[in-house]
């Protein structure tokens, strides 16, 4: 039997959840966050993911500010972090990795590079 990883999504707009959920929730168990203080809420409370996909601008807590809090706390710090994002310039990429997140993958999305890398960061992980 083969259980699938635990791979969480946040994002404020629903449309990229849907999106996402329609290619990955064949491949992976998916939790959905919609915006970054509904993902801290979650890692504090419920079972860990295996990785979490994060967009970077959304309103209130912005995914810099979830990275920052994941990788301070024991909790969450070994989480690998995946910036999906419309965020393309290089600042914000040298941000994201500063920030500890293992890779930044920007919007549009190749399906195909983001499943490997998922794939690749949760080989990582094991």
């Amino acid at each position: 039997m083969n259980i699938k990883k635990k791979v969480m999504l946040v994002d404020d707009e629903i449309i990229n959840i849907d999106a996402l959920y329609r290619v990955l929730g064949s491949y992976y168990n998916l939790v959905v966050a919609v915006g970054g203080s509904d993902a801290l809420e979650f890692l504090n409370k419920e079972e860990l993911p295996d990785l979490v996909l994060l967009d970077i601008n959304m309103p209130e807590i912005d995914g810099y500010e979830v990275c920052r809090q994941m990788k301070k706390s024991e909790r969450t710090k070994e989480i690998p972090v995946i910036f999906v994002t419309a965020a393309d310039d290089e600042r914000d990429e040298v941000m994201g990795f500063s920030l500890g997140a293992v890779d930044y993958i920007t919007k549009p999305i190749n399906i195909a590079v983001l499943l490997s890398r998922i794939e690749h960061h949760l080989g990582n992980k094991r």
